[in-house]
């Protein structure tokens, strides 16, 4: 606690620098930085005050948290495979976490890494991963598109001369069904 009442000639906080001796303030405020070298970083303080008695000096040590942030990314082109295909979904984290948990229905997962699917239909995915600095999330739809299907039917014997009637039905074109005959 720093009073200005109490007959001091200076005041000096690390970081911050010299603090006015007439202040009534009981708290200062400090906006720390997270250091360069990764998601943790600790700052020390040192409040040092000066006075007709004397020089008194006292520290603390604070632990800064980076906010995370998450990246969510496939290696299937557009985001897109046919169902059969395998995905693989791979996240980043920058800040600090210390879980993470993949849905729908993955549950935990290591704070940064990748997971290999088979997903059978289309389905959004969501990473989302928390710590002492909050939580992030980051969503990835994969889109499964459905191989086509095509049934031919006939009868498997007929008189000579007579028709044959090809009965046929497809599923998944975007183009229709081509017959196609041949002897």
């Amino acid at each position: 606690a720093v009073n200005g009442d109490r007959n001091m000639s200076s005041i000096f906080l690390t970081g911050q620098g010299q603090i006015s001796t007439s202040t009534t303030s009981q708290s200062f405020s400090v906006t720390p930085q997270s250091d360069t070298s990764g998601n943790i970083g600790t700052k020390s303080y040192t409040l040092t005050v000066n006075g007709a008695g004397g020089q008194v000096s006292s520290s603390i040590t604070a632990t800064i948290y980076q906010p995370p942030s998450v990246t969510l990314t496939s290696n299937a082109p557009d985001d897109t495979i046919i169902q059969g295909q395998q995905v693989t979904l791979t996240w980043t984290v920058t800040g600090y976490a210390s879980t993470a948990q993949l849905s729908p229905n993955l549950g935990l997962q290591n704070v940064s890494g990748n997971i290999t699917l088979s997903p059978t239909e289309s389905t959004t995915y969501t990473i989302t991963v928390g710590g002492l600095a909050g939580t992030a999330s980051a969503e990835l739809p994969i889109t499964v598109n459905q191989p086509p299907g095509v049934e031919l039917t006939a009868p498997s014997t007929t008189d000579y001369g007579n028709d044959i009637i090809l009965e046929y039905d497809y599923t998944n074109s975007e183009e229709g069904a081509v017959l196609e005959m041949s002897k």
